[in-house]
């Protein structure tokens, strides 16, 4: 069934979709929307940042007026994953969500959750998925896209009988400035493991 009207309250943030036929009553509904974006600059919603590369930066990298690199990344908290999607943008109303995203071949995406598969789209792009998130509000959902290197550690405690690798992205050539980091991030999430009682087996996501 296609909606006849759509209308949009800008002082409420609103959308509202409206259909010729009434709706049958149902516990499971199953609503598509096609929809159009704008990426920011104010670091809110789906957001520009740009940078100063160090060493030679990825071929399909994009650059502004000024020489300046861009990547892009999310802020949605705490109502501000409207901006990117359509959605139930309030904190107490919570879903999973399943996310993928087009971009370069030479760009790296990430997300809250790992890959779940990476497929060839087009010439000289990729579509990462990434598994389904658990139930969450939306404001949690997060995703950045760049010419990104990382550095890594291990938790000491194990998860499923294993540690669990810790990463940090920065851009290209800036990660060693991120050690500092990612010695504390390792010891944060055996330690917030432990204040929320997460077992030492099972799979974990963070």
């Amino acid at each position: 069934m296609t909606t006849s009207r759509i209308s949009f309250d800008k002082t409420s943030q609103r959308a509202t979709f409206s259909f010729s036929e009434e709706l049958p009553t149902s516990g499971h509904a199953l609503l598509q929307i096609n929809f159009t974006g704008t990426i920011t600059d104010s670091m809110t919603s789906f957001y520009r940042s740009r940078y100063r590369p160090i060493g030679e930066p990825a071929k399909s990298v994009p650059v502004d007026n000024n020489g300046d690199h861009l990547m892009f990344s999310t802020q949605f908290e705490a109502t501000d994953a409207r901006g990117a999607f359509p959605c139930f943008d309030e904190p107490n109303l919570k879903a999973t969500f399943d996310f993928s995203i087009e971009v370069a071949d030479d760009l790296t995406a990430v997300s809250n959750m790992p890959e779940e598969r990476v497929t060839r789209s087009r010439e000289g792009f990729k579509v990462v998925a990434f598994e389904r998130t658990p139930i969450m509000s939306t404001y949690l959902l997060a995703w950045a896209i760049g010419d990104f290197g990382y550095v890594e550690d291990l938790t000491q405690r194990k998860y499923n009988g294993k540690p669990m690798p810790v990463r940090i992205y920065t851009t290209k050539g800036l990660e060693e400035q991120a050690r500092f980091g990612l010695k504390n991030a390792a010891q944060f999430v055996d330690y917030l493991s432990e204040v929320v009682h997460i077992p030492s087996f099972g799979r974990q996501r963070f």
